[in-house]
């Protein structure tokens, strides 16, 4: 819940023989701060079946505040007929949960920056029948149930919302938490909504704001994370809202930190700015001893930077990294950097971002696709880093099995097809403006068969031919090994060393044959003797190195003396052709 909140006056029915006035206000008690921090409401396994949505639904609640919460007079509510009080799991009476003897039962306290899980009373039947489906649960939670089999009236439907607070069935003193599209102003007549996230089986949902109103839920990263709250870092919830300030010159950061459990020795803040590892100081402070949650604003230039807001206490330090990038974006941040369009049985199609900027960029929202359809990247938030790839991926569990060393790594929900032979991929940004258009044909490419496409320089435009070459091996989420060797924007050629002694010593045996190749060129190499005879063509394919043996193409040591290698450079009607001098000694 969100705390200082008031709740108006609202009239409520709450039996058909039953009119009155409820009035109560959402004032948090001294030092109470609970928040419901998990929701799961569609579990593995069928409707109403055991173990699956009759047994394993459960709600998990986070003591936020400094101090001890007692669930005496406490009731969950989800629509009128599924009003039911929170109690203790005796485990005499409801059974004993053999693989959570490390959590804590029959109490009716939680202790502050602690999490309790209410479960269904079938949980222990599931348990019995299918010991396998039991959760995984932080040591020392507190284990609740409710009165009735099932929570909610006949368990949680997707969109329920849900509210605890203290009362009776008949009236409600003062709202606890709450998990609804409905702010906290409701009435025990009410149904209460939450049309957003509907995740997938056997996903949970968690709030990624509980500083400001109302609350905002999101899947779970990690699926389930039974009790705790994930964005607690050293005990510190640390939250933010950005908005553009006036001028349009920095963005209006508000911040609001909340020290969760017990009270802080003497603690400090302070909002970095870093560019290209240059860190300064924008603004710093320290924390009151007498307020539990702290706020304050700070303005961040609109300057591409990275912003890190940093907590010191007791001689550590804990930062979160501001996202910027939600309200506010260089020009063209993230490139495409490698496209794989033409796959095979056992890899799936996939491009590679990179963000070419120095702000960490969320590719929450992005959007790509082309000018037919486009498909969100990812709808939850995923931070890149300056410098860093991201693999987006049609089938993220296949793409692992081939490149298993790859972290970053993302399957969107739906997936755009590219064509084997030529295609455009775009991106959106997270506010729909088109920022990154790549284009592929396969005219551009000799021998093109199943390999991806690098790009040379994110500095030639996406959809340049100069900006993508074939890759000699495919390097998702890595640099590409392309932007040396074909990057120039002229052809060129090295050989050495010269004298070369083909003898089998160990030194010197073989000649080095590097090329350049420019994005827009193919070459053909040949080596020559002095007389003009050739002695054999060098097949580079798509590597721009070669170590001559020395030897003809027929496998007959190549006469002692000068020789030449010839490269030729061709870029559709223009030829450009290099020579360089060699001498073969024995």
């Amino acid at each position: 819940m969100c705390p200082h909140f008031i709740v108006k006056l609202r009239t409520a029915i709450l039996r058909p023989a039953f009119f009155g006035i409820l009035f109560f206000a959402c004032i948090p008690h001294a030092n109470e701060f609970i928040a419901i921090t998990e929701i799961l409401k569609n579990p593995i396994g069928p409707s109403n079946g055991i173990p699956g949505d009759a047994s394993h639904e459960c709600v998990e609640i986070t003591n936020l505040g400094s101090g001890s919460f007692f669930i005496d007079s406490l009731f969950l509510f989800d629509n009128p007929g599924g009003i039911d009080s929170i109690v203790t799991w005796d485990t005499l009476k409801y059974g004993p949960l053999a693989p959570h003897e490390d959590c804590v039962f029959n109490s009716s306290v939680i202790a502050p920056g602690a999490s309790a899980l209410i479960l269904d009373q079938d949980y222990f039947t599931a348990l019995q029948v299918q010991p396998s489906s039991h959760f995984t649960i932080d040591a020392r939670t507190t284990i609740l149930t409710v009165n009735r089999k099932d929570i909610g009236s006949g368990g949680l439907s997707n969109n329920d919302g849900i509210a605890i607070f203290k009362g009776t069935r008949l009236k409600i003193s003062r709202i606890v938490a709450y998990a609804s599209d409905q702010c906290a102003i409701f009435s025990l007549t009410d149904t209460l909504r939450q049309t957003k996230p509907q995740p997938p089986e056997g996903v949970s949902i968690v709030p990624t704001s509980l500083l400001f109103c109302p609350p905002v839920f999101i899947p779970c990263p990690t699926g389930l994370s039974l009790g705790h709250y994930e964005f607690i870092h050293n005990n510190w919830l640390v939250e933010w809202k950005l908005g553009i300030a006036a001028g349009g010159a920095s963005v209006a950061c508000s911040l609001a930190c909340c020290k969760v459990g017990a009270h802080y020795m003497a603690a400090s803040w302070n909002m970095q700015r870093s560019v290209l590892n240059n860190i300064s100081i924008l603004k710093q402070g320290a924390f009151s001893s007498d307020s539990q949650i702290t706020r304050m604003v700070v303005s961040l230039p609109l300057d591409s930077a990275a912003y890190t807001f940093t907590i010191s206490e007791n001689g550590v330090s804990t930062g979160w990294t501001v996202d910027l990038s939600s309200v506010w974006t260089p020009l063209n941040p993230l490139k495409i950097n490698e496209l794989f369009p033409r796959a095979q049985s056992d890899d799936p199609e996939w491009f590679e971002l990179f963000n070419s900027s120095s702000m960490p960029i969320n590719v929450n929202n992005w959007r790509y696709g082309n000018s037919e359809s486009s498909f969100p990247i990812t709808q939850q938030d995923l931070v890149m880093a300056p410098g860093r790839f991201l693999v987006v991926t049609k089938d993220k569990a296949l793409f692992s099995t081939r490149f298993p060393a790859i972290t970053g790594v993302c399957q969107p929900d739906a997936w755009m097809a590219m064509d084997n032979y030529k295609d455009t991929v775009s991106l959106w940004n997270n506010r729909g403006a088109l920022s990154e258009t790549a284009a592929y044909d396969y005219t551009w490419f000799s021998n093109w068969t199943d390999q991806s496409l690098e790009r040379v320089s994110v500095q030639i435009p996406g959809t340049d031919r100069s900006a993508w070459v074939v890759a000699v091996k495919p390097t998702p989420g890595q640099p590409n090994t392309s932007v040396l060797t074909r990057s120039s924007p002229d052809p060129s050629l090295e050989i050495g060393p010269t004298p070369f002694t083909p003898n089998n010593d160990g030194k010197n045996d073989f000649l080095s044959i590097q090329c350049i190749v420019p994005a827009v060129y193919s070459v053909a190499l040949a080596i020559y003797g002095f007389n003009g005879k050739k002695y054999c063509d060098v097949q580079i394919g798509f590597q721009p190195n070669f170590l001559w043996d020395g030897k003809t193409s027929s496998g007959a040591p190549a006469p002692i003396g000068p020789f030449f290698v010839v490269a030729t450079f061709k870029n559709g009607p223009q030829t450009k052709v290099i020579r360089k001098k060699g001498i073969l000694w024995r």
